[in-house]
């Protein structure tokens, strides 16, 4: 079955999955940090299995720069000039209409940098129903491929909010759905940012930027080079999230159904000892 008929066929599969609403929640990921450990949630094998992730353990000196709501001519080309001047990598999450407008920048962020899916419209999915998801997603990665010649793999839902067909649809369509350990907040100053992150960033962890959308994001920008200082100061190295996942050693959701060899279930993250938590949910 190709892409187009599983989307398709989607009346039948969403009854699988309930309407529950998972959310980035600020206090639960201050919890996680507490703890050091990564967090994945890795559903029985079966159309919901996919990886949730916020950040990694890892005894390395690296972590993740990732950019959301992109490409935008008044944020990226700054972001992607500060990153080059430091040799530093991110992954941006792009929205698929922004790339249909913005060609030449997504192009441009290609080069050097990872791509992600942040849907084609922005719309919150914390309560969409599996064929708004699969429609969303689908946009934004036929966009990005025709525009750049790659399909992302990887997934952030806006506002760090989806619903259990998301999270279906995400898994089928062989997605890891990305969220963030800590973020580069758009409305303080970049002294605040700055100084803050100094304290807080350490290996592992991945920092979520905006550099596009409606908040004022020239913060973003105006802190980057500040942020990237320090983390050398520290001798944190910047990677992209795959390369951040292959260091702890999280397989990559297989795809199922629409692009897979066969018609089988998602098998489940094979998530190394030690290297991320499971917690299994079902909705």
């Amino acid at each position: 079955m190709d892409r187009r008929g599983f989307l398709g066929g989607l009346g039948v599969t969403a009854s699988l999955v309930g309407a529950g609403t998972f959310m980035a929640e600020e206090t639960k990921i201050r919890d996680v940090r507490a703890h050091g450990r990564a967090v994945a949630y890795g559903p029985a094998p079966g159309p919901t299995a996919t990886t949730l992730l916020w950040r990694v353990d890892t005894s390395r000196m690296i972590a993740a720069l990732t950019f959301d709501d992109g490409p935008d001519p008044r944020y990226t080309p700054g972001i992607i000039d500060i990153l080059e001047a430091h040799g530093a990598v991110a992954t941006f999450f792009m929205q698929g209409s922004h790339v249909e407008s913005h060609p030449d920048l997504a192009q441009a962020v290609a080069e050097r940098h990872a791509l992600g899916n942040h849907t084609y419209s922005h719309p919150d999915l914390g309560n969409a129903p599996a064929e708004q998801a699969a429609e969303e997603i689908d946009r934004a990665t036929d966009a990005i491929e025709r525009v750049v010649g790659q399909s992302p793999r990887l997934f952030r839902p806006p506002y760090g909010r989806f619903s259990g067909a998301t999270s279906m649809i995400a898994a089928r369509l062989g997605f890891d759905i990305i969220l963030w350990s800590d973020r580069l907040d758009s409305k303080a100053t970049p002294q605040s940012n700055v100084g803050r992150l100094s304290r807080s960033l350490r290996q592992g962890d991945i920092l979520l930027g905006h550099d596009g959308g409606t908040l004022p994001n020239q913060t973003v920008v105006d802190s980057l080079g500040g942020i990237l200082d320090n983390l050398e100061a520290q001798g944190i190295e910047t990677v992209t999230v795959p390369e951040l996942m292959r260091v702890a050693r999280i397989e990559p959701t297989t795809r199922s159904g629409a692009d897979a060899d066969t018609d089988a279930d998602v098998e489940a993250p094979d998530l190394a000892a030690g290297a991320v938590e499971t917690v299994t949910r079902r909705r």
